[in-house]
């Protein structure tokens, strides 16, 4: 058996067309083709396993059909190499044998392989199975799709707790720093040198409140590359503006100070 490649395109029920590797003995192929015809699968048929593995390598498919005793790489060893992968975790293996003896299954089982089919398979059997394989798949991809959500919200939540750490421990010294620079730099008794390192704590400390009122404001965080393989929380604020009430909160702290400052003063 040569390279059989089948394309009928999707049907009515299967929107988008899946890829399927298959390599079968010349018994069970026009049967498997047949049923992935009536599907309306892309099926890629070759006469051995290692020219099925070079396919799976070139682009690797979300269900592969092997038989047990396909040439040069068994079944077996096909699954093995699928499983270790990195996309086979996301690839339904299905085994044509004709043993069907426990021993048999159980090894194919540990192998790696998802689902068995008895030989000789009819069209409407194979079908059967295909059909049972496409649902496991998308169970798998929703199952994926809905860890993946959760990760992100924990991922958000986690974010948030931790600006909103930030705002109420950071933002009242910070807002008394502040306040405090600003006071002193309208003192007149200091040198220039001294107002020169004023200005400085105020422009730095204004930089600091300004990341910390856009972390507690992320709505969408993106994350920016900051060194070789390490990512932040991009927090330039160059994908978006931040909301002035943060800010205020954060200078709360200063005038807070000042207020009791006055008070100490008039008494």
């Amino acid at each position: 058996m040569g390279q059989q490649t089948v394309s009928t395109g999707a049907t009515a029920s299967h929107s988008v067309t899946m890829r399927v590797i298959f390599a079968v003995d010349e018994r069970t192929a026009p049967a498997l083709v047949a049923a992935l015809a009536e599907l309306g699968y892309e099926a890629l048929g070759f006469p051995d396993g290692e020219r099925a593995w070079d396919a799976y390598l070139a682009t690797p498919s979300p269900l592969v059909v092997l038989d047990l005793k396909v040439p040069d790489a068994g079944g077996l060893e096909l699954c093995r190499r699928i499983r270790a992968h990195e996309s086979g975790s996301a690839t339904f293996i299905l085994i044509v044998t004709a043993h069907d003896d426990p021993p048999a299954l159980k090894a194919v089982l540990d192998a790696g392989a998802d689902d068995y089919v008895s030989k000789p398979g009819t069209p409407k059997e194979l079908r059967a199975r295909i059909e049972i394989a496409e649902r496991r798949l998308r169970q798998t991809a929703a199952l994926r799709a809905a860890e993946a959500d959760l990760a992100r919200a924990r991922w958000l939540a986690g974010i948030g707790e931790t600006a909103l750490a930030l705002e109420r421990e950071i933002g009242g010294p910070l807002g008394t720093i502040l306040e405090k620079s600003a006071r002193l730099l309208d003192d007149g008794s200091f040198t220039d040198d001294q107002r020169e390192h004023l200005r400085i704590i105020l422009e730095q400390g204004a930089r600091l409140a300004g990341v910390v009122g856009r972390a507690v404001n992320l709505e969408s965080p993106q994350t920016v590359e900051y060194l070789a393989g390490a990512r932040m929380i991009d927090l330039s604020g160059e994908h978006g503006t931040m909301d002035p009430a943060p800010r205020r909160g954060m200078v709360q702290g200063g005038e807070d100070e000042r207020a009791r400052d006055q008070e100490d003063g008039g008494r």
